[in-house]
């Protein structure tokens, strides 16, 4: 890869989008500097390079994800490669999928799982579409595509309308062929002599994807309460793992409730205000994340521990809330609020009330909308997906910080298609008009493999505005770092 003075000093005028994570104060940071899209900045533009802070990739980062270039740590890039599809039927009501992509075997290439939720009508019920890392491909003709509904045992089947709120991981403790998926959904079960109405219940299950096995499911019966309940979440992968949800009261507040896997122990908190409508959660490591009650605050619940959940003031937050660890101790807490996308960092024992979370990373956008969040961590390197909007475009947006809660900057090399390394503000990986396409929603997984060293996943789907039974894309883009 090849690098010139103008690339380098491009590079260097993009680095100053957030402030030191030692600034806690209010106000913009380099307003308008961020257009949200790759751009060359000229070649007239220099910058002074200061001293060297690498001469070899390993100063950077051992692993391959960083890259020195020119005496700079930055975050180099091939061109992202990405594959759009048709899901199978109409969106559902909150169109949501999640991402996930499990540990490689010698059997089975690196791959990719996307969960869609189809629809939330009689008969709708999540797809799961697996993919080859290497060589994406989605849609109708991608063949490796799954109704989860079918994994369920015919007796557990029996008297379900539809399934929604999809939520799933892949268990990272197996080795050879035994690629195990935990999903959790909830159910709509048909109303029943003596009920008001649909009965909700939880399904959680573990189960090979892999195969035409069928799931080892549980169930919980909820209380009775709206349509449309919050997206379910799983903490702790392996064989401690928990499925959690919401329990809906018909008077009081609602409960947040967790149940073991192989249908152990369960627990429930009251001791909380989370939302009645439509509220999506975000888990990692032991916790899970919920937005509060009338309140910008975010709810963090350990539901392993005997502690009430903790609020965690998130002052003017306007999107989901995104958690994020890679060791279980180092947790990171993304949002935006107006333009500004936040992330903050804590150091957590189990116990919920250790988690102080201060202010680490601040980006200022040129959005006027910021949604759909996502957030994971890959050798301790924060990566942050979002959803940006403005009057003329609606952008996937991908972002990685350093340890000290600055932005890497980010160089894009299409060298080896015969293009030029440019250097770019953030990495856009979907873009589209605002007249004609938006972005529904977005997630994100990282991994690093033996044989192709680190790779992050950004799936996002795609829609035209109207009318609303227009089924969305469903679009994935992997980004692989620049070879050494």
């Amino acid at each position: 890869m090849k690098a010139s003075l103008t690339v380098l000093s491009a590079l260097l005028a993009s680095c100053s989008l957030v402030l030191p994570a030692s600034d806690h104060q209010g106000g913009s940071v380099d307003a308008g500097a961020d257009d949200m899209g790759p751009r060359d900045s000229g070649a007239d533009a220099r910058v002074d390079a200061g001293a060297p802070e690498c001469t070899g990739n390993a100063e950077c980062d051992p692993s391959g994800l960083i890259t020195c270039l020119a005496g700079r740590c930055v975050w180099c890039v091939t061109s992202p490669a990405v594959a759009t599809g048709i899901p199978f039927g109409a969106h559902a009501r909150e169109p949501l999928h999640t991402l996930i992509v499990p540990p490689d075997t010698s059997s089975h290439p690196a791959r990719v799982l996307v969960s869609y939720a189809t629809g939330d009508g009689p008969g709708d019920g999540p797809h799961l579409v697996r993919t080859d890392l290497e060589n994406m491909h989605v849609g109708e003709g991608s063949g490796d595509v799954y109704d989860v509904l079918s994994a369920v045992p015919s007796a557990t089947r029996t008297n379900y309308e539809a399934l929604f709120g999809f939520a799933f991981r892949a268990q990272t403790s197996t080795t050879g062929d035994d690629q195990q998926v935990y999903w959790t959904a909830y159910a709509v079960r048909n109303a029943v002599l003596g009920d008001l109405g649909p009965r909700h219940s939880q399904l959680y299950a573990v189960g090979d994807f892999f195969s035409s096995a069928e799931h080892d499911v549980y169930q919980t019966d909820l209380a009775l309460g709206l349509r449309y309940l919050a997206e379910p979440a799983i903490t702790n992968e392996g064989d401690d793992a928990r499925f959690v949800g919401r329990v809906l009261h018909m008077v009081g507040n609602n409960s947040l409730g967790a149940a073991a896997r192989n249908g152990g122990s369960s627990r429930t908190s009251t001791d909380v205000r989370i939302p009645a409508g439509y509220a999506p959660m975000s888990a990692a490591g032991a916790f899970v994340a919920i937005g509060a009650l009338g309140s910008t605050d975010v709810v963090l619940w350990n539901p392993d521990d005997g502690s009430a959940p903790e609020s965690i003031i998130t002052a003017g937050r306007s999107t989901r809330p995104a958690l994020a660890t890679s060791d279980g101790t180092n947790y990171y807490l993304a949002y935006g609020a107006g333009s500004t996308l936040y992330v903050r960092h804590a150091v957590c024992t189990r116990d919920v009330s250790s988690c102080n979370f201060e202010m680490f990373g601040r980006v200022e956008t040129s959005a006027t909308s910021l949604s759909a969040l996502a957030l994971q961590v890959l050798h301790g390197h924060p990566i942050l997906v979002s959803r940006e909007a403005n009057a003329s475009t609606d952008d996937v947006v991908v972002r990685m910080f350093r340890e000290d809660g600055t932005l890497y900057p980010n160089v894009i090399d299409a060298t080896a298609g015969g293009g030029e390394t440019v250097a770019v503000d953030a990495i856009v990986v979907d873009t589209q008009s605002a007249a004609a396409s938006t972005h529904a929603d977005v997630d994100l997984a990282v991994a690093d493999f033996d044989s192709l060293g680190p790779r992050v996943v950004v799936s996002y789907l795609r829609g035209e505005p109207s009318p609303a039974t227009t089924p969305h894309l469903i679009g994935l883009a992997r980004i692989s770092s620049c070879q050494p």
